[in-house]
């Protein structure tokens, strides 16, 4: 159950970053500003453990896709760390998400599913870095962070993606 998050790591920026994504378009624009770097890309099953956080029953295979939003400039250490899961089916994702790194998963999934997110369902919960999360972002384990989990839901409700995420800055105690 280690690795679940996005983690975005940005000295200072938590409440800027809070404001700034607030809608679909906020999203899109740090998208195209932070290109993802994929890491990996898998099939996994659900465990029991995992399945209450990510809300797919135990058992289910799910294609797991672990990547970092890169910094803005050149030699910027990553802003994000994201593990999003999404159907088994959705094969072409595999082939399709590291040829559009400027582009959200979501939209991907638009264009070549026609499956529309009519709703982003998202929780905020404060946690601690975790070692892997550290080592992909370049920051300290055991350091304050948020993890933000973001459900995309199609318009009968259906989840069309899982985006557990880890928002980390070095002063995000100050945040919670």
């Amino acid at each position: 159950s280690r690795g679940l998050g996005d983690v975005y790591k940005r000295q200072g920026q938590a409440k800027s970053l809070n404001r700034e994504l607030s809608s679909m378009s906020d999203l899109d624009r740090l998208a195209s500003n932070n290109p993802r770097r994929i890491l990996d890309i898998r099939e996994f099953v659900v465990s029991r453990e995992l399945s209450p956080r990510i809300g797919f029953p135990p058992g289910e295979t799910l294609i797991r896709f672990s990547m970092v939003r890169t910094g803005s400039k050149p030699g910027d250490p990553p802003i994000a760390w994201t593990t999003e899961y999404v159907n088994r089916s959705w094969q072409r994702l595999v082939h399709e998400a590291p040829r559009h790194p400027e582009l959200l998963l979501i939209d991907i999934i638009s264009r070549v599913y026609r499956k529309q997110c009519v709703e982003i369902r998202q929780v905020v919960e404060a946690t601690l870095l975790s070692e892997e999360a550290a080592l992909h972002l370049e920051g300290l384990p055991g350091s304050p962070a948020l993890r933000i989990t973001r459900r995309y839901l199609d318009a009968s409700r259906r989840s069309l993606r899982l985006q557990p995420c880890l928002l980390y800055t070095s002063d995000a105690a100050d945040e919670l």
